[in-house]
């Protein structure tokens, strides 16, 4: 496995290539504004922790004409995730204050981008009841809360709070389905990230996602409200419900290589939308 100039391992299978090149002004601050983004798969359990910030020291970005640039934010998120043993997708994005030089044929970026990656935790399983539905208390887990000294105090305990109910049969189920409204709630500072749906055996559900509803969150208070929306099989009656969450103990620093060029063969600046 490669590693960086700091040594820091390479995330596994990762490659990037060119995805697109904007430039333009913002008319409220009437300031120039260019933005690369490079599309990128890896393989693995792990997901990227989105993260924007400040350059890095092992990347390179010139142009035809000799030109450095240094941006002014670099942008990395999760693009896609389709399934545990296929690849996975992510973006990385640089934006900067200014416009190549007229004249710039191509620009290249080469170096090592460094990413921070876990792969999800879960909590034990919490079993419900969809014929009788009642709200679930699920205990937080460790480090997760404001406890500091790491003992499960019970009249301290925090608790993540799932409440479930069928949605009327026109909001998306058929064939035999029905549409669940799956209500997290949570402190803030819990990451979490989706349900994990098992039968009683602990084996996986397959869960759909109706046409007509997307999840949502709200925050307020200091705690946060999720709603998940998913098509089950009417003949269910009761299963378990994982909570997958990000625990920053798991995280680690990985690093990808890119070396992209973008232009070549024709002006960079061609189509370049002035003020």
């Amino acid at each position: 496995m490669a590693a960086s100039a700091d040594n820091t391992p390479l995330l596994q299978g990762s490659r990037t290539g060119f995805a697109s090149f904007l430039t333009g002004t913002d008319h409220t601050e009437k300031k120039k504004y260019c933005m690369v983004t490079l599309d990128g798969t890896y393989r693995g359990k792990a997901s990227i922790i989105p993260a924007s910030g400040k350059p890095f020291s092992d990347l390179s970005i010139t142009d035809s004409t000799g030109k450095t640039y240094t941006p002014d934010n670099v942008l990395i998120s999760m693009k896609a995730e389709k399934g545990l043993h296929q690849e996975k997708e992510f973006i990385i994005q640089f934006s900067f204050s200014e416009w190549p030089p007229e004249d710039a044929e191509w620009l290249r970026i080469r170096g090592d981008v460094p990413v921070t990656c876990t792969e999800y935790s879960s909590t034990d399983p919490a079993e419900v009841d969809l014929l009788h539905p009642e709200e679930v208390k699920i205990p937080l887990p460790p480090n997760n809360g404001r406890q500091d000294d790491g003992i499960a105090d019970p009249a301290r305990m925090q608790f993540l709070t799932l409440s479930m109910k069928k949605l009327k049969d026109g909001d998306g189920g058929r064939n035999g389905t029905d549409v669940w409204e799956f209500l997290l709630a949570y402190p803030t500072d819990f990451r979490y990230r989706d349900l994990k749906l098992e039968d009683m055996q602990g084996r996986a559900v397959p869960a759909g996602m109706p046409p007509s509803l997307c999840g949502f969150s709200a925050s307020g208070g200091g705690g946060t409200s999720t709603y998940e929306y998913l098509v089950l099989p009417r003949s269910r009656e009761k299963m378990k419900v994982r909570i997958l969450y990000l625990d920053p103990r798991n995280f680690e620093t990985r690093h990808v290589s890119v070396d992209v060029s973008l232009g070549i063969g024709g002006s960079l600046n061609k189509g370049k939308r002035e003020p």
